[in-house]
């Protein structure tokens, strides 16, 4: 009988698993994951709800592996997805920037959908089972020095969140079969700040956000998050992966539909600055920005010069924080980094060194941005795969 391992049981490795055995029952798809369950890192994500995938997904949502994830996306979109989903018997709706979730507005039903169709086509799972060690021999794939199969996929995720199971370690699995791995950091996590302002924490405020890092600009709006260790929120998270090991600094506008001179018009105002401010920015923000200005929160915002208040405005239109790095994996989202896309065909995701051999997921080098993409990559890569697996068979 024909068989097929398939390392980790996540998102992509279930749906590949899933898609393989309805197609072809009468061969044998045995599916290992280390945790107690499988899909126990979908049940945290959207919080609770799960941001299953975006409708408006392209390839070129996904930065510089862009044209390798392009036949998968193209291929499976998030329309074809959807009804991939809903002859499971998943519904899903739609909320703003094309952001999907289930009808039942929790990640459960992701969880039982996929795991009872696992359940009704025979796939095999073994829990509680851990991949250590895979190598080639006689054309066949050894698990654990144990188990031996015709074809493998490597679908065990990147290193954030290891809590949930993905710490990293598989890609030790990938270097045993002589496939490169790239650099891996955190990516859709908060930034660290030096000497974070206490006063600032806890605070919320929509923002334009630049990054300048390694010689370049990043640019992304949104609600930023004022925390003890620095800043997170959607609009940092989206900038985080391209905070490098050099000096960041991050620059915010916090009244991005204001011009400087909106701003100072308010200088005709007969009122203590720190009431003035607290007009257009929350209490807190207003303090500190006077702060950083010298200016006493109760002088009168008309007695200041109009140097002083356009200093005022400038502060509030490009408040600067030093970056010293990001949150670690524990934190993070995705991971930046994986399996070399040099070393697969990104039409079949084939091991180009090692036939038979295919990755999925967050495995490979493939990271997308907040909203339901890197999700939507697990779909549509393991659709891919488990189509090139039975073009071979």
């Amino acid at each position: 009988m024909i068989s097929v391992a398939v390392i980790g049981g996540g998102a992509s490795g279930m749906a590949f698993a899933v898609a393989l055995k309805q197609k072809r029952p009468d061969i044998e798809v045995a599916v290992f994951e280390k945790n107690p369950k499988v899909l126990k890192k979908i049940l945290v994500t959207g919080n609770g709800r799960c941001n299953i995938l975006n409708f408006d997904a392209v390839a070129e949502n996904y930065f510089e592996a862009c044209e390798f994830v392009r036949p998968a996306v193209e291929k499976y979109t998030p329309k074809k997805t959807e009804a991939i989903f809903r002859d499971m018997g998943l519904l899903l709706m739609s909320e703003q920037e094309g952001r999907a979730y289930p009808i039942s507005q929790t990640a459960a039903s992701v969880v039982c959908v996929l795991s009872s169709a696992a359940e009704r086509a025979g796939v095999k799972v073994f829990t509680d089972t851990p991949v250590k060690s895979i190598k080639k021999s006689q054309g066949r794939f050894i698990i654990n020095n144990d188990k031996s199969f015709n074809f493998a996929v490597i679908a065990c995720g990147g290193a954030a969140a290891p809590k949930q199971g993905t710490d990293g370690s598989s890609f030790e699995l990938f270097k045993a079969l002589g496939i490169r791995v790239t650099e891996l950091s955190p990516a859709l996590t908060g930034m660290c700040v030096k000497d974070m302002p206490f006063s600032l924490k806890g605070l919320r405020q929509y923002c334009k956000c630049t990054v300048f890092s390694n010689e370049k600009e990043y640019v992304e709006s949104g609600e930023v998050q004022f925390n003890d260790y620095g800043l997170s929120g959607i609009p940092i998270m989206q900038l985080s992966r391209f905070i490098g090991k050099s000096k960041a600094t991050a620059m915010l506008d916090c009244l991005p539909s204001l011009t400087k001179n909106e701003i100072t018009a308010f200088h005709k105002f007969r009122e203590p600055s720190g009431d003035v401010l607290c007009g257009i920015l929350p209490r807190a923000l207003a303090n500190f920005v006077l702060r950083e200005c010298n200016v006493k929160k109760d002088e009168l915002f008309a007695s200041l010069s109009s140097d002083k208040a356009l200093q005022i405005a400038s502060a509030i239109k490009s408040l600067k924080f030093s970056v010293t790095g990001v949150r670690g994996f524990d934190f993070a989202q995705v991971t930046h980094g994986g399996a070399a896309l040099s070393e697969f065909d990104n039409n079949t995701l084939e091991a180009k060194k090692v036939k038979h051999l295919y990755a999925v997921g967050e495995a490979l080098n493939v990271d997308g941005p907040c909203g339901g993409y890197n999700l939507g990559w697990a779909w549509s890569s393991a659709f891919l795969a488990a189509e090139s697996v039975l073009k071979e068979l």
